[in-house]
């Protein structure tokens, strides 16, 4: 098990006071939503109401990048190449689907889509990280 800095478990520990929060705040919206979303049908309310979950989105967004920020120059580096790695690799796996589109096979829904990305970042920040000797995950 590896051994964190003080530096490191500070970083951590404001990450996760900076992430939670707003996590929370979108799990409560998401699941808000699906209770009032037929009885706003129709109304002007229906467009913000639905985008609502984008500001605390938002503020998750700017952890991670703040975590980033505040880490040290082995961690950047880590994120910047599994970045640019899983970019590689869902817009392959984006071209290639695309290919099969033009043959006959559904579109897939652009959410579904999307939701590769996060699973697949975590897959190639793993790797990386264990050839580089970072051990692992946070």
């Amino acid at each position: 098990m590896k051994e964190y800095t003080t530096k490191e478990k500070s970083n951590k520990n404001q990450y996760f006071k900076e992430f939670f929060p707003p996590i929370v705040i979108y799990v409560v919206l998401i699941f808000t939503l699906n209770l009032v979303q037929d009885d706003l049908e129709g109304s002007v309310w229906v467009y913000p109401v639905a985008l609502s979950p984008l500001v605390p989105i938002f503020f998750v967004f700017r952890a991670v990048i703040r975590f980033i920020q505040r880490s040290d120059e082995f961690i950047r580096k880590l994120h910047g190449e599994s970045a640019v790695v899983t970019l590689v690799i869902v817009n392959f796996i984006g071209f290639a689907y695309g290919l099969l589109i033009s043959v006959g096979i559904p579109a897939p829904d652009l959410f579904l889509a999307a939701s590769l990305i996060c699973p697949v970042y975590f897959l190639v920040y793993a790797y990386l990280s264990r050839k580089h000797g970072g051990g692992g995950c946070l």
